[in-house]
């Protein structure tokens, strides 16, 4: 039997990380999966990105992770950070899924943004150690992305969109088969 993985998937924006997620998250509900954690959707103003959400996958609560409007918190590129937001439904989603026992807790995802929160930091951490995490992960350069990628039940998949239809289907043919997500 193979040992438990938390699985995170990495590659550049928009090469279909969170839509594999998506995918493999309703895959999972149809087999009758408690889900939990977060995902952080764009948010669009007609064809531009004005920002990104947070929502808690277990209850659907929403707010907002970053908008161009945002008067204050951190800055990246145009966007502020909400770091209430980000505290009160990211870090309460993803503690929530851990106290319900979900079947598997997904982190959608850890990026620059987010790693502005030391809230969210430690409560990634804490899931990760349950060995039950599918999640993205931002490529950048960031003392705690180091500490993850040095952990040894890590199995991280880089998606191009050459591969992301095989990731899938591997992926996918795996839960399928009864066999945990954890194990592929």
């Amino acid at each position: 039997m193979k040992s438990k993985l938390n699985i995170l998937i990495r590659g550049k924006p928009q090469s279909g990380k969170s839509t594999l997620i998506q995918k493999l998250v309703e895959l999972l509900r149809q087999m009758g999966k408690t889900i939990g954690g977060i995902s952080t959707p764009e948010l669009r103003e007609g064809r531009s990105r004005v920002g990104f959400e947070i929502v808690d996958m277990m209850t659907g609560e929403r707010g907002i992770l970053s908008h161009i409007d945002q008067k204050e918190g951190p800055r990246i590129s145009r966007y502020r950070v909400n770091l209430k937001d980000l505290n009160d439904i990211g870090v309460r989603g993803i503690k929530q899924a851990l106290e319900k026992n979900a079947d598997l807790i997904i982190i959608d995802e850890i990026g620059k943004m987010e790693l502005f929160s030391k809230e969210f930091q430690a409560v990634i951490w804490e899931a990760l150690n349950l060995q039950k995490v599918l999640g993205t992960i931002g490529q950048i350069s960031h003392a705690f992305i180091t500490k993850i990628y040095q952990r040894e039940d890590l199995k991280v998949i880089n998606l191009t969109s050459q591969n992301r239809d095989a990731v899938f289907e591997e992926l996918s043919a795996n839960l399928q088969n009864g066999n945990q997500i954890n194990n592929v």
